[in-house]
């Protein structure tokens, strides 16, 4: 779907079942390269899990991108390698937990809205993967990276 500018309302009035991308602004003689990635970014989205409208540039979109390279793969085998060593279980609430937190911003009242457990219990779980990962989540690049290492996971497990 094409929409004029950032989309705003349009966007934002589509149901979450529908793919759409903004891209620009850019000249008139961009137009063929805009909607590609427009496009290309949009499918990216829906493949990776992504809900809601994407905008270009999109973070999903240069996942898809850069595919299978090496440093992409690595970067996210290091970031997330000690979640991956966990049980199966253990390792998807683990997941589930830094996706809730990436997604919220870091707030934890949304993290524990996201998971369905109470404040005390999203912050215990954030304690427990601060310690094991070594990070300090409540550090917007630490959470830009988790965002990255995840999308990669998703990326890499369809």
């Amino acid at each position: 779907m094409l929409v004029p500018g950032d989309g705003g309302p349009l966007l934002a009035a589509l149901p979450a079942t529908v793919a759409a991308a903004t891209a620009g602004p850019g000249p008139f003689a961009a137009v063929t390269d805009l909607l590609r990635r427009a496009r290309d970014d949009a499918a990216a989205h829906a493949a990776t899990g992504g809900r809601g409208p994407v905008r270009v540039p999109a973070l999903r979109g240069l996942v898809h991108r850069l595919g299978d390279d090496p440093a992409l793969l690595g970067f996210a085998a290091d970031v997330l390698g000690p979640v991956a060593a966990l049980p199966a279980p253990v390792r998807a609430d683990a997941r589930d937990t830094l996706r809730a937190l990436v997604e919220a911003g870091g707030v934890v009242a949304d993290v524990a809205r996201r998971l369905g457990v109470g404040r005390p219990a999203a912050y215990a779980r954030l304690r427990r993967l601060s310690g094991l990962l070594g990070l300090d989540l409540t550090d917007p690049e630490v959470r830009t990276a988790l965002h990255l290492a995840l999308l990669v996971d998703a990326r890499a497990a369809r």
